[in-house]
């Protein structure tokens, strides 16, 4: 991949007395630069020119940067910003993202903005939100694939084409009965290796490792780990999917250091992996 640095010709200080620092970079320039970048950046600014910063940038980089911040971060910017800006920046994000920085806000705040947002959004992030910190249901994202067992392999194939957009990952395709209980999983690499025809019943693993919504992130962890797994479901005590925890997620959580997050952020970037 392609390495994106600032020239220290677009950088100009502000005060020699506090080191702080003005960008100078156009539109274009801002656009190449990666989001673990970006908010590399913002970290190291003082609030104003923090703010001045996150305005420059468009509304979908801002909505990628902005989850690679720390969650003290997240909340300043969000909490700063004019509401408006701040529920469409809310609506931008993955629902998870957006409820978790929802969860960190003082609860007037959150409430405001929430009353903001587009009915079937609030909905989302208020059921979210209701899930204790640190477990599974407050990690979980609720954009991935679920496919009815009774499709064929092309079927779900159509089904990709017109979903997958709003999809946070889709590299385990989840399959479940009509009251969305789960019955088994398998890879998006299966379904395209397989004939049209063949009916997902038949191509499913139906034992599927699965964590409940209320383990702990590092119970999470060391499934993940354990099995090798990129993404694991999430169920509750009756075994109906309620929604993904990604390897990626958990990066955020575990890996305090910044440099080696990066580096794993660009590798799962590389792999195609790592959320858009």
């Amino acid at each position: 991949m392609e390495k994106k640095y600032i020239s220290w010709q677009h950088i100009t200080p502000l005060e020699k007395r506090t080191g702080s620092l003005k960008l100078k970079l156009d539109k274009d320039h801002l656009k190449k630069l990666h989001p673990v970048d970006i908010a590399d950046l913002l970290e190291d600014m003082d609030y104003d020119s923090r703010n001045v910063f996150f305005k420059a940038l468009g509304a979908e980089q801002a909505a990628e940067a902005i989850g690679k911040l720390k969650e003290n971060t997240q909340v300043e910017i969000v909490t700063r910003m004019d509401k408006e800006q701040s529920a469409q920046l809310l609506e931008d994000l993955h629902a998870d993202e957006a409820a978790n920085i929802l969860r960190e806000m003082p609860k007037e705040k959150a409430a405001e903005l929430l009353q903001l947002l587009k009915k079937n959004k609030a909905k989302e992030l208020k059921w979210l939100m209701h899930y204790k910190k640190d477990t599974a249901g407050s990690l979980m994202t609720t954009e991935f694939i679920r496919l009815p067992k009774t499709f064929t392999a092309g079927q779900a194939v159509e089904h990709l084409r017109r979903f997958a957009r709003e999809a946070e990952m889709i590299y385990y395709l989840y399959v479940t009965d009509v009251d969305e209980k789960l019955l088994g999983v398998l890879s998006l690499r299966e379904l395209i290796l397989a004939e049209p025809k063949t009916s997902l019943g038949s191509l499913m693993h139906s034992k599927v490792i699965a964590v409940q919504v209320n383990d702990s992130n590092k119970k999470i962890a060391e499934i993940i780990h354990k099995y090798g797994l990129l993404a694991v479901p999430v169920l509750d005590a009756k075994g109906f999917l309620h929604g993904v925890v990604t390897v990626d997620d958990l990066l955020d959580l575990f890996m305090v250091d910044r440099t080696l997050k990066a580096a794993m952020s660009r590798y799962l970037n590389k792999r195609g992996l790592r959320r858009k």
